[in-house]
């Protein structure tokens, strides 16, 4: 019988979880240019469970990207600041983890999408969420109540 070897799978995934550990960010907002187009990103997590064989944010960046994910516990609190401090009257809409899945198994334990959500309904600012997550649900009420200014994919 011919079996398939997958040469480098040992550096893709490991059957191990990763080790989550906490952070303090000194900010979390950051704005990002894609072919032309201008956006702001936050991203509560660094690194990511998922391991999606697309992922532009590879292990090749970062080595541990998928074996060791930092929760920035200070995420919502930070993001406030930072937001009351906002210079501008306007402000683009905001990518909620665009490095990461938000709704990563690490979002069961620290809730740190949930909290940045209410920060940016609080600041009435406009985001969007790509995730392949079936923990978004938890959180379908909290989108839904901002239903106008907010895009699930």
């Amino acid at each position: 019988m011919d079996y398939l070897v997958i040469i480098g799978m040992d550096i893709w995934y490991d059957k191990k979880g990763p080790d989550i550990v906490t952070k303090n960010s000194k900010s979390l907002i950051h704005p990002f240019i894609v072919k032309g187009h201008k956006g702001l990103t936050i991203n509560p997590y660094q690194g990511c469970q998922h391991r999606c064989g697309y992922c532009y944010a590879t292990y090749e960046w970062s080595p541990q990207f998928y074996d060791k994910i930092y929760a920035k516990s200070n995420a919502a609190e930070v993001l406030e600041n930072q937001l009351k401090s906002w210079k501008s009257e306007t402000i683009e809409p905001v990518m909620v983890s665009s490095a990461t899945d938000p709704y990563q198994p690490a979002e069961l334990r620290y809730e740190l999408t949930r909290k940045c959500i209410d920060v940016l309904q609080e600041y009435n600012v406009p985001y969007y969420i790509f995730t392949k997550s079936t923990i978004i649900s938890r959180d379908l009420s909290l989108h839904q109540r901002y239903k106008d200014n907010c895009f699930i994919v």
